[in-house]
């Protein structure tokens, strides 16, 4: 899902163990060879880089998605009109391709249970996967969609609220390595 050349991450491969050697050997051949096995997990490094940074603005659209999901519910709306509002609402193309693909399910008749346990797995961000979680209990217990307004509107205070401490923990970390240099 990420969005990532060929050409960039085969360069990278490339490149990056042996810049990183030719950089070690200018200071002593067993520093060479610590260069070429540091670069050789240049290219895992980006791509967890690449995949950490899409999580987390993954995961910031959980408030939003979560609010319109509540109010679509309250209106009165389905299951299928949950996940609607979600493709609404949502900016980032993870989270709008992963109810596309859920209300696509839904409409091809697939047991809900069933689709939400495979659209699970991808799930980068806690926030999101609890949203996952939460419609799957509520689909296997065969709970009606007026019901997820209460589960999806705990759940939305919840994200929020990991929202801020995960942000708060960030500062004060960035401030005590500032500090610590």
């Amino acid at each position: 899902r990420l969005e990532v050349r060929p050409e960039t991450y085969l360069a990278i491969s490339i490149v990056a163990p042996l810049l990183l050697g030719v950089v070690g050997l200018v200071l002593s051949v067993p520093m060479a060879f610590v260069g070429l096995v540091a670069g050789a997990f240049v290219p895992r490094l980006y791509i967890r880089y690449l995949v950490g940074r899409e999580a987390r603005a993954a995961d910031d659209e959980a408030p939003r998605v979560l609010r319109s999901m509540v109010n679509r519910a309250a209106a009165g709306g389905t299951y299928p009109d949950l996940f609607a509002a979600a493709v609404e609402v949502a900016r980032h193309r993870w989270v709008r391709a992963d109810f596309e693909e859920l209300l696509g399910r839904y409409y091809a008749n697939e047991p809900l249970a069933e689709a939400l346990a495979a659209i699970r797995p991808r799930q980068a961000g806690r926030n999101l996967a609890l949203v996952f979680d939460a419609l799957t209990v509520l689909a296997v217990t065969h709970q009606p969609a007026s019901a997820a307004a209460a589960v999806l509107g705990s759940l939305n205070e919840a994200a929020r609220s990991n929202q801020a401490i995960a942000r708060q923990a960030a500062a004060e970390s960035r401030g005590l390595r500032i500090q610590a240099l």
